[in-house]
């Protein structure tokens, strides 16, 4: 799929329409979930949350914070939305299969396909947990997050992450974060930091960027309670 001059982030942490994102009500293939408009919002807050597009890399990074006394919820998927300035080419690109990727790994891949890297962070009943990341080129419309966490048991699975053009303009990217990465050694794990770094090429391209440098964006993650986080805000764009 191509769609033409817009944005993308895949992110994590990394899971939302215009109006929102919630709970999955239906499932579409590779377990990328569709989501409701509207949901109950979280006291969860979307802080530190930013997109910059530099001249080699589109970089993302999603932060959250729930109040004191509140265990972090589980995220079960997120999605981040950008307004014009960005294509996804994916099918012009060596790409890997989510067969491939799950059997063999990032290394079973053509090495075209690699085009980026990330960290998610949770906690799992007080400990930190960090996946690592390999961002992964699926085609046209997609894009997978090979994961892998060491940390308190071993954990390599693969978030999958869906790319459509939402009414009224603009790429989005929603990912749907796998049952092995909502709980963990029988713990719930609670999102808290996802940052991805995708490689502009051939994949990725961007338009030259607007005056003023800044591109409007919106996030969402939302949790396994029917809850959503969301935030807007401003991509900054730098050509050279």
């Amino acid at each position: 799929m191509h769609v033409p001059g817009k944005l993308l982030v895949l992110a994590a942490l990394v899971a939302l329409p215009a109006a929102g994102c919630g709970a999955a009500s239906s499932r579409d293939r590779d377990g990328v979930a569709a989501t409701p408009a509207t949901v109950r919002a979280s006291p969860v807050a979307v802080l530190g949350t930013s997109v910059a597009l530099t001249p080699a890399r589109a970089q993302v990074r999603l932060a959250l914070r729930q109040p004191d006394g509140v265990d972090p919820p589980v995220a079960r998927t997120a999605r981040l939305v950008l307004a014009e300035g960005v294509a996804w080419h994916g099918g012009d690109a060596p790409t890997c299969s989510l067969r491939t990727l799950r059997s063999a790994g990032p290394g079973g891949c053509p090495r075209g396909a690699i085009v980026g890297s990330g960290e998610a962070i949770g906690v799992a009943d007080a400990a930190k947990t960090v996946g690592r990341i390999v961002v992964v080129n699926g085609g046209p419309d997609d894009v997978y997050l090979a994961t892998t966490v060491r940390n308190p048991v071993y954990v390599k699975t693969v978030v999958p992450g869906r790319l459509t053009a939402p009414p009224g303009g603009g790429l989005q990217i929603d990912l749907a974060f796998p049952p092995d990465l909502q709980t963990i050694a029988g713990v719930p794990l609670g999102l808290q930091q996802l940052r991805l770094s995708i490689i502009r090429g051939r994949a990725l391209t961007v338009a030259a960027c607007p005056a003023g440098g800044r591109w409007p964006y919106r996030a969402s993650v939302a949790f396994a309670d029917g809850t959503a986080a969301r935030r807007s805000g401003a991509a900054t764009c730098r050509d050279a």
